[in-house]
């Protein structure tokens, strides 16, 4: 699935109602996925979402670090209880802001490693060193490496979520 970044304006706080206690998926029923992505865009609308998906099936993504952070910090409050929760997330350059929003423990998500993998997986490294995160699903830079060493590359990540073993 392609993914293509998108901002929205509209993620601050909503007047005079309560805190979000639940996520909805639904359909917008608009013409086209343009004029979907257009309205959650324009600050007026004061309508927002992480994440569209289109008619194609190509999935446009609020992906900003401040929006995650406030994700972050949002879902860790919901629910009565946190016990046998973890939340899976994407990996960021910022991720001790991102992991400081929760005391949940994190299991990163991998990303497009794009064609500089050497700087995903320094990115992954650095990310582990958070206390709360504790592992990586990391699908595409794993069987898919730009250098076509599999092995390899999965070596180098199993070093990552756990350093100590194999040496």
């Amino acid at each position: 699935m392609e993914i293509v970044e998108f901002p929205s304006a509209n993620h601050g706080p909503r007047r005079g109602v309560m805190a979000p206690d639940m996520i909805v998926i639904h359909y917008t029923g608009m013409a086209s996925a343009a004029l979907a992505l257009a309205r959650l865009a324009n600050p007026s609308s004061e309508v927002s979402a992480h994440y569209l998906i289109d008619e194609t099936g190509r999935a446009r993504l609020d992906s900003s670090v401040e929006r995650l952070i406030k994700v972050v910090a949002i879902a860790s409050g919901l629910g009565s209880c946190s016990a046998y929760t973890w939340l899976k997330l994407p990996a960021s350059d910022r991720m001790a802001e991102v992991a400081g929003a929760t005391t949940m423990p994190i299991v990163m998500l991998g990303g497009d490693p794009g064609a500089d993998a050497a700087k995903t997986f320094a990115g992954w490294q650095a990310a582990m060193a958070e206390p709360n995160v504790r592992g990586l699903v990391a699908g595409r830079a794993l069987v898919y490496p730009e250098d076509g060493d599999v092995e390899k590359a999965v070596t180098a990540a199993a070093q990552i979520v756990h350093p100590s073993e194999g040496k």
